[in-house]
């Protein structure tokens, strides 16, 4: 037996499940990793981004670079 998808009016069968993924929200950071300018990069989520003082501490012993971009 197949249902109407309202979203699209496309027939979907009804041994088919569909989810969707929630994906969480970017935050206003990102990290150049090993000093690698645009070769590693890290965007951390909202809510996760070190403190002054852990990013700091990154930069001295690894060489990643915090900016902040909004």
């Amino acid at each position: 037996m197949t249902r109407i998808d309202p979203a699209n009016g496309l027939e979907v069968p009804e041994d088919i499940h569909v989810r969707f993924m929630d994906f969480p929200k970017p935050s206003g950071w990102k990290c150049e990793l090993f000093g690698m300018k645009g070769c590693l990069t890290l965007i951390p989520n909202e809510g996760q981004v070190p403190n002054r003082f852990w990013r700091w501490m990154q930069f001295l012993a690894f060489g990643n670079n915090w900016i902040k971009l909004s």
